[in-house]
């Protein structure tokens, strides 16, 4: 149920051109109606199914540290 919502809230958020999207965990957890640690569980399972590709994005602070920016999500659209 929870993988189920979570595509559906990724598809949500994609382009129509582009089957990729970006939001939160947070974002997925609220529109998705479950913990933030359900979607994080749920996301890691449709990734181990290989219906969606989530890559890590890194953007450098002022102070030139790198920090995880968001996760960019391709969906499998079969």
């Amino acid at each position: 149920m929870y993988e189920q919502m979570v595509y559906i809230v990724l598809r949500s958020f994609a382009s129509a051109r582009e089957a990729t999207a970006f939001p939160s965990y947070a974002m997925i957890a609220k529109l998705g109606r479950m913990s933030c640690r359900k979607a994080i569980d749920a996301v890691q399972r449709l990734v181990e199914k290989g219906l969606l590709r989530k890559e890590m994005r890194f953007d450098v602070s002022k102070n030139r540290k790198i920090c995880n920016a968001s996760n960019l999500y391709t969906l499998d659209l079969r």
